[in-house]
């Protein structure tokens, strides 16, 4: 069994770094601190949010990082259908059909948890879809305010899962995966 008090100091220590990493926009450092669930989530946000505003740079990113950069188009072209299926529900007297269109959208976002399932390193892939936001869009996915100046109280641990409170009063969440305290955001 672990040692509370030693768990409390790492999970300081893990808040600390998130809260320096975001601080610093330094998305890579602050990723490799995230549960890979959130990972999960925010990458594919960020997927969706570059395919419809720049492809080709998404495609680059997709294919440096594992994801394929094939599965752009193939992304590109099930967000065609769904606007489209979306269109012909939506205009008057349209017969259109709920659920190919929920189908479609089920088929989506398979597409894109199957290409997060390819990639080697998550949390590098995040920071560089969160840089490549940033760049081109003018705004992330996550607060670079994140935790400033916030700092964190009242921490209790139960096995692998904690929480803590930031001074601002929102709720913290961590959990401990291969040894090591990590950030949930979601």
């Amino acid at each position: 069994m672990s040692d509370p008090t030693a768990s409390e100091a790492e999970i300081h220590e893990t808040f600390a770094a998130a809260q320096h990493a975001a601080a610093e926009q330094d998305w890579a450092a602050l990723f490799a601190l995230v549960d890979a669930a959130d990972l999960r989530a925010i990458a594919a946000n960020s997927v969706k949010a570059l395919l419809s505003a720049r492809p080709e740079p998404l495609r680059a990113l997709c294919d440096e990082h594992g994801y394929g950069g094939e599965r752009v188009d193939e992304l590109a072209a099930a967000c065609d259908r769904m606007v489209a299926s979306a269109m012909k529900l939506t205009k008057a007297g349209a017969a259109g059909d709920p659920g190919a269109h929920r189908q479609l959208v089920k088929d989506f976002e398979a597409t894109i948890k199957d290409g997060l399932a390819r990639v080697a390193d998550l949390a590098a892939f995040t920071a560089a879809l969160e840089r490549e936001m940033r760049t081109l869009l003018g705004g992330g996915s996550i607060s670079s305010r994140l935790l400033d100046g916030a700092t964190l109280e009242a921490v209790t641990v139960e096995a692998s899962k904690a929480r803590g409170r930031a001074s601002d009063g929102r709720e913290l969440r961590f959990v401990r995966r291969r040894g090591r305290w990590l950030l949930r955001l979601r």
